[in-house]
């Protein structure tokens, strides 16, 4: 990996040379601006280590130009300027990391190894996107290779859809990118700025492809009340053309029957006033007009009075011998039909006809179907109408029931959001509907086991606090009195001193275990484990400690048995117990470990010969930071037992203290026993 080192100190500049290169960095050095420009412009560099007082060309004025370049090298500023105001305008100018003088050289490798991974996967200085181009780096954003001017968020929004081309993202997530997690975020928040962002660049994005990515803006069915007005309006809708339908097919039938009746009246009309057949075959007198027989044939060019119903209507009277005596249009006219209603197609036309036969005369009376149809649709709409506004006011009153219905969730959202983090009082549920009680009891519940764990924590850090003054208080103490004990009690002086180290290097190490079993944020896997092995295996990591005590470590009883558990839970479980027993127990004492097997349980035992505990202080003892016996207990920390009930519970094992055979202390730890194969 090549780094570019630019420092104008020519000793500071060897010593982060030497240092870099024994970190395995191969390296160029430059020692002013223009001599760093040329380089940066000849070659690539995985890192450069900028200093700020270059002479030539200073190095805010290089990392200006260099960002102005596109040129994506991570950047270090390592410079004794301090301020705030320093480190704020460099890392503004386009810098990645700030280092100050003096700094550590593991520090300063560890900041380079992280920018060269970050700059593997750093993004680019450019993204195209049809015609529209961004540049990161610089924050701009050209359409047609103009400027466009955007808002903050409008940018970044932007930024984060087309740094995803083609794909979907969530409201959510978009939210997420754009709002911190103090700041109160309006529910339309992403659509406004999806619509300012379409508004100033028009067409510069293909609908086709970028319309995936924002149409993630929008809330979608991510949302209860758009589902909600969804499906309701939907239902509404559906049930409405249903109904509209079905009107329409009644109002259609009823409007046939009118008609049909209408025809029927028609043509009893003319039986009871109409002229009977005898009538036409008496002489007319002489002076006498002679009576037409029918209406005259259409003209070529009749009057709008004769067209409206000409041709469409036609009235026809036949003798009972099926000869025409009458007809309202010469020469047209279905052809005679049985009596009653008929369905007929003459002339190129479906027509309506009646029938009626009298006893001297049949009377027939037709009407075009279009002419019905026509009439019919001009009178439809209108019972539609009632359908359309009804439509119209339950949408209306959907929306304002939703709204209404979601506003104790929006009043439970604004609640939480309105807290800090120090507020972990209940939530009031009395109010809540019974659907939503629920959740607001299932977060009263969290914030009440986040209460206990934080107190618990805080009670803990305040234990640990006053734990450690004692033994940091000693260390201090007995450095001093190293420094000052003359040379042949400087020996002894070391040893307590050393004791106080490892006391204080023990309780730390306690702390810690303690500290990752309150905080239990490491996902447990729990697999089968064969705790006779592991029994051995820790035996054997304590026998060289337990020799050098003098006391007789080891395994008397070991009976095959599976345990479903956390192999590091139960490794740190049982090194704390051997480890307590081995600090309490005097030399010359015995510590031995059974496992076995019955009914179902696999069973751990500890037991010693030692002191033993009291029974009334057995449960005692488990607490945190309890010693029985202080002042004979140079390097305990009353936390050994502590971790070892706390692991049992999170692993479902039962703990219990007892007396042991010998007339010592049996620690026994029980689990679920897997059959063992």
């Amino acid at each position: 990996m090549k780094v570019l080192l630019a420092e104008d100190d020519l000793m500071l500049g060897r010593s982060m040379e030497r240092g870099l290169r024994l970190a395995g960095f191969s390296l160029d050095w430059t020692q002013d601006g223009p001599q760093t420009q040329a380089a940066l412009r000849e070659q690539t560099y995985a890192v450069l280590l900028l200093d700020i007082g270059l002479p030539g060309l200073d190095g805010l004025q290089l990392l200006q130009w260099l960002r102005s370049e596109d040129r994506p090298v991570p950047v270090l500023v390592v410079s004794a300027r301090d301020a705030v105001s320093d480190r704020v305008a460099g890392l503004n100018l386009g810098a990645d990391d700030y280092l100050t003088k003096p700094f550590d050289l593991d520090e300063l490798v560890a900041r380079v190894h992280a920018l060269a991974r970050r700059g593997s996967g750093r993004a680019q200085p450019e993204l195209q996107f049809g015609r529209l181009t961004m540049r990161p780096l610089r924050r701009e954003a050209l359409l047609d290779n103009q400027p466009v001017t955007l808002a903050a968020r409008e940018y970044d929004l932007l930024l984060a859809l087309m740094e995803n081309p083609g794909t979907v993202l969530s409201r959510e997530q978009l939210e997420s990118r754009l709002y911190g997690w103090q700041e109160e975020v309006a529910s339309n928040a992403v659509e406004v700025h999806v619509h300012h962002l379409r508004r100033k660049l028009g067409g510069g994005l293909d609908q086709e492809r970028a319309g995936r990515g924002l149409q993630a803006g929008r809330r979608g069915m991510n949302s209860i009340r758009q589902r909600l007005l969804f499906w309701q309006i939907t239902a509404l809708v559906v049930t409405s053309v249903l109904v509209s339908a079905f009107t329409y097919h009644l109002a259609w039938q009823a409007f046939n029957r009118v008609r049909d009746f209408g025809m029927e009246q028609i043509a009893h009309s003319v039986v009871r006033h109409g002229v009977r057949p005898h009538s036409w075959a008496l002489d007319p007198p002489e002076h006498a007009a002679p009576r037409p027989t029918a209406r005259p044939a259409p003209q070529d060019n009749p009057p709008p009075w004769v067209t409206d119903d000409l041709g469409r209507f036609i009235s026809q009277i036949w003798s009972t011998d099926a000869e025409l005596l009458y007809a309202s249009v010469e020469g047209i006219g279905p052809p005679l039909q049985e009596p009653g209603f008929h369905n007929v197609e003459w002339s190129g036309e479906a027509w309506r006809v009646y029938t009626l036969v009298d006893d001297e005369e049949i009377v027939q009376i037709a009407k075009t179907a279009s002419d019905r149809a026509s009439s019919f649709a001009q009178m439809a709409p209108w019972l539609l109408v009632p359908v359309a506004v009804l439509v119209l006011l339950l949408g209306l009153l959907i929306r304002v029931a939703v709204n209404r219905a979601l506003a104790p969730l929006e009043a439970l959202g604004q609640d939480i959001r309105r807290r800090d983090e120090k507020d972990l009082q209940a939530i009031a549920t009395d109010g809540l509907p019974e659907e939503v009680a629920p959740l607001g009891q299932a977060l009263n519940q969290l914030l009440e086991r986040v209460s206990r764990l934080l107190t618990r924590q805080r009670q803990m850090l305040a234990d640990a606090a006053h734990e450690l003054n004692t033994p940091l208080a000693a260390v201090k103490l007995q450095a001093q009195l190293t420094r000052r004990a003359p040379p042949g009690e400087r020996e002894a002086a070391l040893d307590e001193l050393d004791q106080g180290i490892a006391r204080s290097t023990h309780l730390v190490a306690q702390l810690l275990q303690m500290a990752r079993l309150e905080a239990d944020g490491r996902e447990r896997q729990p697999v089968p484990l064969r705790l006779d092995q592991l029994a051995a295996d820790v035996v054997a990591a304590f026998s060289a400690r337990a020799e050098a005590r003098g006391i007789d470590l080891g395994l008397d009883r070991r009976e095959a048995a599976t345990v479903l558990a956390d192999p590091q839970d139960l490794r740190v479980l049982l090194d704390n117990l051997v480890d307590n027993a081995l600090r309490h127990t005097p030399p010359g004492s015995r510590v031995d470990l059974h496992v076995e097997q019955a009914e179902g349980r696999a069973q751990l035992s500890v037991n010693d010969n030692g002191p033993g505990i009291a029974e009334a202080d057995r449960q005692r003892v488990l607490e945190r930071f309890v010693r029985l016996n202080p002042q004979n207990e140079a390097t305990g920390s009353g936390l050994g037992l502590a971790i070892v009930a706390q692991i049992a519970q999170q692993n479902g094992g039962l703990l219990t203290l007892a007396s042991s055979p010998p007339g010592g202390l049996s620690v026994r730890v029980a689990f679920s026993a897997l059959p063992t194969t």
